[in-house]
């Protein structure tokens, strides 16, 4: 063990960020990249109903506490069928077939995961890696949001070789590298951070790893963004002060669907229009926003084609096409700078 500050202690983060750069890029640079970004997306909207399933999906309290207890063990996995039939049944009566088959088919993955960082030393439940039970998988999965939708951004820049990333193989693919080298990156960010902040910062090195000197509290333990109140919850705790705009109804059998997004434009709309904040430019995205989910397809993907979308940005008069573009369209980078521009992934 030896301790290292300054420049040298620079050397150590930037050759660190360098090398698990590298390493997704090379794990990406194998992949078939339009087959690479669907499969990841799919992979990812199913992550996030797991997710929310059991905060939004399940109002019945003794349900969700249920469903959150579920083991995922080697039991399970070994033969998920009866959990499998149990969960099907129970969640049928609540949502939509699509939405049960990818949460139960997350759960077969989670189980796997669990295991196999188990046999390579990254115990499944450990501090940092809960996938033993839905609820702790929910947890697990609510702290790598961040590196989930990062790599996706990645995709378009990494991705060039020629093999297919399969959907069911995408998550037993991806989740080793979001472990090793993209959560390796956000804590190298942050010691580099530390390092521009603070004179006296060190690291102290062995053959193992890095431990910095200082460190900083999050708010939530292993959450990678602070915990935020939605301007949504206007409507809930000031009514008085808020004027409900009319909704559209929303299939309660859907975890996400374009009518909810439509009604979170609107309610975001009501809770600026309170504060005196429903500007011009506010009103141009929002807009914007409504016009871009008409083109989602399966209530969840909204593609649109380049030219009807650069119409669509000519046809308001509020705001700059060419800057508005850049500002909504993903310019394909490494994973670093993705990660440190991330803008929050749709969803609750």
């Amino acid at each position: 063990m030896r301790s290292i500050s300054g420049d040298e202690a620079r050397t150590l983060i930037e050759s660190q960020l360098a090398a698990h750069g590298q390493g997704v890029i090379s794990v990406l640079a194998q992949y078939r990249r339009d087959d690479a970004v669907a499969a990841w997306h799919e992979t990812i909207r199913a992550i996030e109903e797991f997710i929310n399933l059991p905060r939004f999906g399940v109002t019945d309290d003794r349900l969700r506490a249920w469903l959150c207890a579920i083991r995922l063990d080697g039991a399970f996995v070994s033969n998920p069928g009866p959990t499998w039939l149990a969960v099907r049944q129970t969640l049928a009566p609540h949502l939509e077939p699509s939405v049960v088959a990818r949460f139960t088919r997350i759960m077969l993955y989670a189980g796997a995961m669990g295991l196999a960082f188990a046999a390579h030393g990254q115990g499944a439940r450990s501090a940092s890696i809960t996938l033993d039970t839905i609820g702790g998988t929910v947890e697990y999965f609510q702290s790598r949001r961040r590196h989930f939708v990062s790599l996706l951004y990645t995709m378009p820049h990494a991705c060039s070789g020629s093999l297919v990333l399969q959907p069911y193989h995408a998550l037993t693919v991806l989740l080793p590298q979001v472990e090793h080298s993209c959560i390796a990156i956000t804590g190298f960010h942050h010691k580099l951070a530390l390092l521009e902040a603070l004179s006296d910062f060190s690291l102290e090195v062995d053959s193992i790893g890095a431990m910095a000197s200082h460190g900083f509290e999050t708010l939530d333990d292993y959450f990678l963004e602070p915990e935020r109140a939605s301007i949504h919850v206007m409507a809930e705790l000031r009514g008085d002060q808020f004027t409900m705009p009319a909704m559209e109804p929303v299939d309660c059998r859907k975890i996400f669907s374009a009518a909810e997004l439509r009604n979170g434009v609107k309610l975001i709309g009501a809770a600026y229009e309170a504060f005196g904040l429903k500007d011009s430019d506010f009103s141009a995205m929002g807009m914007l926003v409504i016009a871009f989910a008409r083109y989602s397809r399966d209530d969840y993907y909204i593609e649109i084609e380049k030219e009807t979308f650069r119409s669509m940005l000519r046809a308001q008069k509020e705001l700059d096409p060419a800057e508005l573009e850049t500002l909504l369209v993903n310019v394909p980078s490494d994973y670093a700078t993705n990660t440190n521009a991330y803008l929050s992934h749709p969803g609750r």
